[in-house]
């Protein structure tokens, strides 16, 4: 799982730091235009059609629960565990391949199906089976602590189990936390003009709000 960790980390950082970059393009105290990070210069007045309606944490997390995978992924475990212990070479092998977390692949995809159609990123697949391995990374710390080299049918099942039930809470936690992104119409001061899709949670959308304007104020704009 460590193998998998890092390389699901390396992705989600290079993606996070591509999708920040363009968000937080024209913001800022000191901004040049024809920069790298700033192309287009300040941004000006920004635009949103469909402001964002807030929902509740419980109510947000009850819509991405893994209802679908996480017993499929228990289901597998186990018969893949009886398999192994009958002597089957592949129960072998499946077993090894779900020990190496790889039921996060499943649960973190139907969580992200689960989201609104704007939130269903790669970016936030990445983050969400960051989640995931870390939840369970963590439940299964204590059944290795317990079982330390004890290789039973009931220790692997355990350590199986503890995988589906952190693969279930750090995936669907961390769903219920990406609210849908809102869509703002952008301008910038050489009179280039973009959409971007930002989180409500993003550090750039207060300054969004901060240069929001009505309908009629941005059609002027565009006029001029």
């Amino acid at each position: 799982m460590g193998i998998l960790f890092i390389l699901v980390a390396v992705i989600g950082i290079v993606s996070w730091g591509i999708v920040k970059s363009d968000e937080l393009s024209g913001l800022g105290r000191q901004v040049k235009a024809g920069s790298l990070r700033h192309p287009h210069g300040r941004l000006e007045q920004v635009y949103c059609e469909h402001p964002p309606v807030r929902r509740p944490f419980a109510a947000r997390l009850r819509s991405v629960l893994p209802v679908v995978t996480v017993p499929l992924v228990v289901v597998i475990s186990l018969l893949a565990l009886a398999l192994e212990h009958a002597g089957v070479l592949f129960g072998v092998v499946a077993v090894d391949f779900l020990s190496s977390g790889a039921g996060v692949l499943l649960v973190a995809g139907e969580c992200l199906l689960r989201l609104a159609k704007p939130a269903q990123s790669f970016a936030n697949y990445i983050v969400l089976l960051v989640a995931g391995i870390v939840a369970a990374t963590v439940l299964g710390v204590p059944v290795l602590a317990v079982g330390g080299h004890d290789f039973t049918v009931g220790f692997e099942a355990a350590y199986l189990l503890a995988n589906a039930a952190g693969f279930a809470v750090g995936c669907s936690a961390a769903a219920a936390l990406m609210e849908e992104p809102v869509r703002f119409e952008r301008r910038f001061e050489d009179g280039a003009e973009s959409s971007v899709k930002i989180s409500p949670r993003s550090a750039a959308y207060r300054a969004y709000e901060a240069l929001m304007v009505d309908e009629r104020a941005w059609n002027v704009g565009r006029k001029e």
